[in-house]
C-alpha cells in the first residue's frame, strides 16, 4: 500500500530553526507531535481532558512539578517529562509517563497511568521566536463594547477593545501587533488558511471564540505567536473556545478559569502552560511550528538479506538492519523544488512491539556504549526499484510473493515467486547494492534498551539538495545499514499502519526557503 506525502503548513521563521534532534541521533517525538509542551512546566486543571502527547522539560517553580494533573483530569496519550510528575486524586494518563531516573511519579488517591517508564524522555527543544520588528510601527486601534473590526494582513499597534468584540482577519498572510486585549464574549474569525498573527506583547481575551471560515476548517490554518514573557503572556479566559496553534516561548499560555468550561483544538508550545477547569483539548499535526516544511512518508520500503539472496520482503511490518541485512526506503519527491531546500531529515522509528523477533526486536547485540547505523542514497539509475509483496522473514513464504520486487541480488527481480535472480544489466546488483550507493550519512547511535517509538534522525540535506538524477525523475531512495555489530528493527509503512500510528511511517522532513 502506498502512502502519499502529507503537506504540512506552519508559519515561517525569519531564521531557520530545526526542531528535530541533532543529526543522526536517537530522538523522541518531534515538537510537532505534541498537543501541549511547556519548557518550564504544564498544569492540567480539574476535570480537564487532553487528547495527545503532553510534555515538559523542567519543573514549574510554583507547583514544583514538571507536569501536574489536577483532580479528575485526564491525558489520553503519553506524558514525557524531564522532572517530577504529579497526578492528583482520580487523575489519569492512558499511555506511558516517561521521566528520567532521579525524578518522581506521584499517584494520589484513585489516580493511574498506563505505564510508568523511568528513562530518557527525549524531549524536543523550543525554538526562539520568529524574527519580526517590535514595536511594529503600526497605528493603535481601540474601541468599547460591542465593536467590530475587519483587518487585512499588515502592521498594527495595540489592539484594545471591550466585551463582545468581533475581530475578522480577512486574508492569508502575516498580521503584526504590539499587543491584543479584548473583553468577555469576543469572537475571532479567520477567513483564509495561512493566517499568521505575530504579537510583540501579551494577547489577552476575557473570553474568545474562534471561527474558521476556511475551506478545510483546520486548526493548521491559523497560528498565533507572541514574544511576551511572564504570566498570562497568552490568556484565553473562562468559556473560551480556541482553534489554532499558539507559540509563546518566553511566557505562559493560560486558558480557562475556575468554575467555567472551554475547549481548544490546536497545539500549545510555551515556557509554561496552564490549562484550567473543565477544558477539552486536542490537536492535529500540521508540521513543526513555527516554520514551513513538507513531510514525505515513504512510498515503498523493504528489507533484503544476504542469507536469502533471492527472497523479497516488501510487505513486512518492519525494516531490519544488521551485518549483511539492509533495508531500503523510497520517497516520491517529484514535486519538490530542490533549489529551495535548506534542510532535510530522514526519520525512522524503532519497532519493539512484537512485530518482529530477536535479534532485531528488541534492539540487541550492540557494543558497550552503542553501535552505529547509517543511511546512504542510491545512485542514479537504481532509485526506481520495485518494493514487492513478499514477506519471507522470520517465516519463509509467508507470503512468498509474486511479480516484481527487490532482493539482495536484484534491484528489481521480475519474478520473486521462483526465488531465482530474474534480472539483467544494472538491475543485477548482486551485493545488496553496496557498489551503488552514495556517501554514508550518520552515524546514529543505537543501544540495546531503545523503547518502541524511539525516533532515529539522519541529516540528508546534501542528498536532497542534489535533486533527482536524469534516470530517476520521481523517487529518491536510501539504504539503511550498519557498520559492526548490532541489530534493530524499524517500522515499515505497513507496520505503522498495523500499529495504527502513521507518525511511525519512515519520513523525510524537508524544509524549503
Amino acid at each position: 500500500m502506498k502512502t502519499p506525502k502529507l503537506r504540512v503548513l506552519a508559519p515561517l521563521l525569519g531564521a531557520c530553526v530545526l526542531l528535530v534532534a541533532s543529526a543522526a541521533s536517537a530522538a523522541g517525538p518531534l515538537l510537532a507531535e505534541y498537543t501541549i509542551f511547556g519548557e518550564n512546566g504544564v498544569v492540567i486543571g480539574f476535570d480537564s481532558d487532553i487528547v495527545g502527547l503532553v510534555g515538559a522539560r523542567n519543573e514549574d517553580p510554583v507547583t514544583g512539578d514538571a507536569v501536574r494533573l489536577q483532580g479528575k483530569s485526564t491525558v489520553d496519550g503519553d506524558v514525557r517529562s524531564g522532572g517530577d510528575v504529579n497526578l492528583q486524586n482520580q487523575a489519569s494518563v492512558s499511555g506511558a509517563v516517561i521521566h528520567p531516573a532521579g525524578t518522581t511519579l506521584t499517584l494520589n488517591n484513585g489516580s493511574s497511568v498506563g505505564t510508568n517508564v523511568v528513562g530518557d524522555p527525549m524531549l524536543p527543544t523550543l525554538p526562539p521566536n520568529t524574527a519580526f520588528a517590535c514595536p511594529t510601527g503600526g497605528a493603535d486601534i481601540s474601541g468599547g463594547n460591542g465593536q467590530a473590526q475587519v483587518l487585512t494582513p499588515g502592521a498594527y499597534g495595540n489592539l484594545s477593545f471591550g466585551g463582545t468584540f468581533s475581530l475578522t482577519l480577512n486574508g492569508a498572510g502575516n498580521y503584526f501587533f504590539n499587543s491584543i486585549t479584548a473583553g468577555n464574549g469576543s469572537t475571532l474569525t479567520v477567513t483564509q488558511p495561512g493566517t499568521k498573527v505575530y504579537v510583540c506583547g501579551p494577547v489577552r481575551f476575557g473570553s474568545v471564540n474562534v471561527t474558521l471560515q476556511t475551506q478545510g476548517q483546520s486548526p493548521c490554518d491559523f497560528y498565533l505567536e507572541t514574544k511576551a514573557a511572564g504570566d498570562n503572556a497568552v490568556q484565553f479566559g473562562g468559556n473560551s473556545n480556541w482553534i489554532g496553534d499558539v507559540f509563546a516561548p518566553n511566557g505562559e499560555i493560560h486558558i480557562g478559569s475556575g468554575g467555567s468550561v472551554g475547549s481548544f483544538i490546536g497545539r500549545f508550545f510555551s515556557n509554561t502552560v496552564d490549562v484550567e477547569h473543565s477544558i477539552q483539548g486536542g490537536s492535529v499535526q500540521c508540521g513543526s511550528p513555527p516554520r514551513d516544511e513538507e513531510e514525505f512518508r515513504s512510498n515503498k520500503d523493504a528489507t533484503i538479506f544476504h542469507t536469502r539472496k533471492n527472497q523479497n520482503n516488501g510487505a513486512a511490518l518492519t525494516l531490519r538492519v544488521e551485518n549483511q541485512t539492509r533495508s531500503l526506503l523510497g520517497f516520491d519527491l517529484s514535486t519538490v523544488d530542490f533549489a529551495k531546500v535548506v534542510s532535510a531529515k530522514l526519520i525512522l522509528t524503532v519497532s519493539n512491539n512484537g512485530f518482529d523477533v530477536p535479534p532485531y526486536s528488541p534492539s540487541s547485540n550492540w557494543p558497550l556504549g552503542g553501535g552505529e547505523t547509517y543511511v546512504a542514497r542510491l545512485n542514479d539509475g537504481f532509485e526506481d526499484w520495485a518494493e514487492g509483496n513478499g514477506n519471507n522473514y522470520p517465516t519463509p513464504k509467508n507470503p512468498k510473493g509474486s511479480g516484481s520486487g527487490v532482493t539482495w541480488n536484484c534491484s528489481t527481480d521480475t519474478n520473486i515467486a521462483n526465488e531465482k535472480p530474474d534480472c539483467t544489466g544494472i538491475a543485477r546488483w548482486k551485493t545488496g547494492g553496496k557498489k551503488y550507493q552514495g556517501p554514508l550519512r550518520g552515524p546514529a547511535i543505537q543501544t540495546n534498551d531503545m523503547l518502541d517509538g524511539t525516533k532515529i534522525v539522519f541529516d540528508v540535506t546534501a542528498d536532497v539538495q542534489a535533486g533527482l538524477g536524469p534516470q530517476d525523475v520521481k523517487f529518491m531512495s536510501f539504504f539503511i545499514l550498519v557498520k559492526g555489530d548490532g541489530s534493530v528493527a524499524y517500522y515499515s509503512k505497513e507496520g505503522a499502519t498495523a500499529a495504527g500510528n502513521l507518525s511511525y511511517v519512515p519520513m523525510l522532513v524537508i524544509e524549503e526557503q
